[in-house]
C-alpha cells in the first residue's frame, strides 16, 4: 500500500507553494518488507484490497498541519473484528505534531471499515498502519 498520496496543487501560508502533499511512506523509512500496512490474522486478499481502498478513499493531510509546514511519520496499531469494528486503537510512534498524529489515529477511530467476507474464519485481525506525511515542494 505504498504510494498513499494526495497530489493536488495548493498554497501554504507564508507564500510557499507546493505541488501537493505526499502521504506516502518514504521507502527509506519503510519496514524491511517495504509495506506501510501490516495485517496479522487469517484474512484473504479480498479484504486486504477492500481495506486498502478504504484507506485510500478516507486519508487526508490535515489542512492546519500543511499550513504550518508540519511533516512526520505516524504509526498506529488496532484490531478489526469481522463486522469492521475497530478496537484497541493506539499509537506505536507519533510524529511529534498533534495535528498529524490525530489525523491518522482519527481516521480509524469509530470508523466503519469493510466487514470480513462471508466464510472468513478469523474473528479479528491486528493491523499496524504507518503514514508518512510530507509536503512536496517544487
Amino acid at each position: 500500500m505504498n504510494g498513499l498520496s494526495f497530489n493536488g496543487g495548493g498554497s501554504l501560508s507564508g507564500g510557499r507553494s507546493t505541488r501537493g502533499l505526499n502521504l506516502s511512506l518514504d521507502q527509506s523509512e519503510a519496514p524491511a518488507n517495504g509495506a506501510d500496512l501490516a495485517i496479522t490474522g487469517a484474512i484473504g486478499a479480498d479484504w486486504r484490497a477492500a481495506f486498502a481502498q478504504w484507506v485510500e478513499d478516507h486519508k487526508y493531510y490535515p489542512p492546519g498541519a500543511g499550513m504550518l509546514g508540519q511533516e512526520g511519520h505516524v504509526v498506529v496499531h488496532f484490531t478489526v473484528d469481522r463486522t469492521g469494528h475497530v478496537s484497541a486503537l493506539s499509537f506505536v510512534t507519533t510524529s511529534g505534531y498533534a495535528l498529524l498524529d490525530q489525523a491518522w489515529l482519527g481516521l480509524f477511530r469509530g470508523a466503519d471499515l469493510p466487514p470480513f467476507p462471508a466464510g472468513t474464519k478469523a474473528d479479528s485481525v491486528a493491523i499496524t498502519a504507518s503514514m508518512h506525511y510530507e509536503i512536496i515542494r517544487p
